[in-house]
């Protein structure tokens, strides 16, 4: 089994502010009044290491959207593209990306390329994170509960706090400017 970390890994540049960017552009009206408040909360997760609260109040917009689920799928459609180019060129059904964007948002994708996920779990309606937000230690808890059995043949990830999940691979890969290089780690 492969393994991705999905953000700055395989897509670029960052599935969640790509997504909110998208919605802020076409509804506007959605985000009026929010945007100082996903400011306070972002330089308190800055201070903390925890993003799940500036994650709730950035999706806290979700409460006007009728119809998510079609909103994801046409955001999938303009940004398929953005998938890099070499994950396609190795792509194995028994691939699992693991991130810590949210679930609702990555399933369609990872659907249509027929891969598994494991993602913050996110309420669609509400922008409420369900449990924990998967990040560095968590992503090693979520895969162990998951695929108690199973072996990281190859991991890839543009980020240090995926380095305990690195760990856990074989073979670990740093993707930096896009393209995977040897994970060296003591």
């Amino acid at each position: 089994m492969n393994v991705y970390d999905f953000d700055k890994t395989i897509f670029y540049p960052d599935s969640t502010a790509t997504f909110l960017l998208y919605c802020m552009k076409r509804h506007p009206r959605w985000f009026s009044g929010s945007l100082e408040n996903m400011a306070t909360e972002f330089m308190e997760s800055c201070i903390t290491g925890d993003m799940s609260a500036f994650k709730e109040q950035a999706f806290y917009f979700l409460h006007y959207v009728p119809d998510i689920h079609a909103l994801v799928d046409e955001f999938w459609e303009d940004n398929i593209c953005r998938v890099e180019k070499w994950y396609f060129d190795q792509k194995r059904e028994d691939d699992l990306i693991i991130s810590a964007s949210p679930e609702f948002l990555l399933r369609p994708l990872t659907d249509m390329l027929g891969v598994h996920l494991l993602a913050t779990p996110m309420n669609p309606y509400s922008g409420q994170i369900m449990g924990v937000n998967n990040k560095g230690e968590e992503k090693v808890k979520r895969f162990r509960q998951e695929y108690p059995n199973a072996t990281i043949d190859c991991f890839y990830s543009d980020s240090d706090s995926d380095l305990p999940l690195a760990r856990l691979a074989t073979k670990a890969y740093k993707v930096i400017d896009h393209h995977p290089k040897d994970w060296i780690f003591s």
